[in-house]
């Protein structure tokens, strides 16, 4: 924390220079530009912004740029706590444990990302590539799904969700399933995007 705030400072000093200890707020993101947050750029900007509006800051002091900064790192540890949990939900749903411990299995999740998701990825192929073992603990589950791109990144919540019981649906003594990728079809057109 000594060297972030150090490190800060330094860059305040380069939009500061007769030290009047404050600057533009259009210079915000400049200061922080050394940093790389989880968020895209223009998400760091809207917060900024954000804060400098509740505030009422037309210009910025060093402390107001300290608070964005922590506020900013706050927010992306909240952003990396729901990521595990997600990754920890989804791990349990597939036979792994809440600690962390046990394995899944692979063909496991190859067939339900295929069979619910319908993803355009060759998921086998991505998997086969990356872990060579067919029981999966928990750090080589992560690993793929941080390797695997947006898309399928994207889908851990949705696994973390899935189970047996979750995925169909029974009404009275006639069962139906309702698979994920029909679920978002339906949905898709209940809002007029299709």
């Amino acid at each position: 924390q000594k060297q972030d705030a150090e490190s800060l400072r330094h860059a305040f000093k380069k939009f500061d220079p007769i030290n009047v200890n404050s600057i533009d707020i259009l210079e915000i993101d400049e200061v922080l530009k050394q940093y790389e947050f989880k968020f895209p750029p223009h998400i760091v900007k809207k917060k900024i912004m954000q804060y400098c509006q509740e505030k009422k800051l037309r210009k910025i002091d060093f402390l107001n740029v300290c608070q964005i900064f922590l506020n900013l790192k706050n927010e992306e540890r909240l952003l990396q706590e729901q990521e595990e949990i997600e990754y920890i939900d989804a791990f349990v749903a597939l036979g792994g444990n809440q600690d962390k411990s046990g394995f899944v299995n692979k063909d496991k999740i190859i067939e339900i990302i295929k069979k619910e998701f319908d993803l355009t990825i060759d998921i086998e192929d991505l998997i086969e590539k990356s872990i060579n073992s067919q029981e999966l603990n928990f750090q080589d589950f992560c690993q793929i799904f941080e390797n695997a791109g947006e898309e399928i990144k994207s889908k851990i919540s949705l696994l973390s969700g899935y189970s047996k019981q979750k995925s169909s649906t029974s009404l009275g003594e006639k069962g139906f399933q309702v698979k994920y990728k029909d679920f978002e079809i339906w949905f898709d057109k209940m809002e007029g995007k299709i």
